[in-house]
């Protein structure tokens, strides 16, 4: 029984470790500490909750700004990119010649645009 290895089989798989969400972390924490104040915790134990408290709070709120940024430069990115197509949209449709039923029509909506102005209606 001959087994060949290869560089793939030979190599220990990684286990993935799904993360904490903060969110959840924060209310734990909050029940720690609530738990340790109705117990009448030493002074030191309320100060390390008040530590881990603080530390989640900051990580909750950087992953916050951290979506909020993306989101933004998301935003920005697709405002340029509508910018660049509409640019395009208006060079191809300069290029090309209005068709005649095209001018049919703006004729038609110049001519009731005067009646209208001239009916004081517009």
């Amino acid at each position: 029984m001959n087994q060949e290895t290869t560089p793939e089989t030979s190599k220990p798989k990684k286990k993935y470790v799904r993360k904490r969400r903060t969110d959840l972390a924060l209310e734990v924490a909050l029940r720690h500490a609530a738990a340790a104040t109705e117990s009448g915790a030493d002074p030191a134990t309320k100060g390390l909750i008040q530590t881990r408290l603080n530390i989640l709070n900051q990580q909750l709120t950087r992953e916050r700004n951290d979506k909020l940024k993306r989101a933004l430069a998301e935003i920005e990115r697709l405002r340029v990119e509508n910018e660049k197509l509409k640019s395009e949209l208006a060079q191809a449709l300069a290029g090309q010649p209005k068709s005649p039923v095209t001018l049919e029509i703006e004729q038609a909506l110049a001519k009731y645009r005067q009646t209208a102005v001239d009916a004081g209606t517009f």
